[in-house]
């Protein structure tokens, strides 16, 4: 489990102009959503601490310990994860994050690495491992939260796979995903350039014939 400290400041809801002096000054406005929240709670948080923040965590799965600077001076603390982080379409520059108040002692529903381990019997043969999934879902107390879910690759022959069904989590952590997702795949490495070029050498004539009528 991934663990961080983060400073925020409440916010007064504001116009656009407002919020975009917010953020050119080196602020992102934000909002902290939870089941005990009546309508979020609008916040503001550091721009360079944020994305030193995403740079080295993955910040769908780090608990963010949150303390909310109040508009009187008195702070507040709230268990959250990034839920939502959206960028300018333009700039790419992030223009908005949604916070997502966390019970330590309730289950949560979020997003994991997959990551395999080992190396696969067929890439010996010349096969190559494709990983078909980047990420899986998952449920699972926030103290049981995994950095990721290490999957072993090592028996896998040319045109062996494994499936979500074939994997065991780690105590605690129930999988979301679909039991028929595969995960990684090893298929031979030559086989795509093989049907091409059988292709073109199947058909010389109506390659040369296709020249010839572009001279004329």
């Amino acid at each position: 489990m991934d663990r961080v400290s983060m400073k925020a400041k409440k916010r007064p809801i504001k116009t656009k102009s407002f919020l975009k002096r917010l953020r050119s000054e080196g602020n992102i406005p934000g909002v902290i959503y939870g089941k005990h929240i009546e309508g979020g709670i609008p916040i503001s948080v550091n721009h360079s601490e944020f994305v030193k923040f995403l740079h080295h965590h993955h910040w769908e799965n780090t608990i963010v310990d949150l303390e909310v600077e109040e508009e009187d001076g008195n702070k507040e603390s709230y268990t959250v994860l990034v839920q939502e982080i959206s960028h300018n379409p333009v700039s790419d520059d992030i223009n908005h994050v949604d916070f997502h108040q966390i019970s330590m002692t309730e289950k949560i529903h979020l997003r994991v690495p997959v990551v395999g381990v080992g190396e696969a019997v067929g890439i010996r043969k010349g096969g190559m491992l494709e990983q078909m999934v980047w990420e899986i879902d998952i449920e699972c107390l926030p103290t049981n939260i995994p950095d990721e879910i290490r999957v072993d690759v090592s028996n896998l022959d040319i045109g062996d796979s494994i499936h979500v069904s074939e994997i065991t989590p780690p105590e605690g952590i129930r999988i979301l995903e679909a039991e028929d997702t595969a995960l990684f795949i090893v298929e031979h490495a030559g086989s795509g350039q093989e049907e091409v070029s059988g292709e073109v050498e199947g058909e010389p004539e109506v390659v040369k014939k296709g020249k010839e009528e572009g001279k004329e």
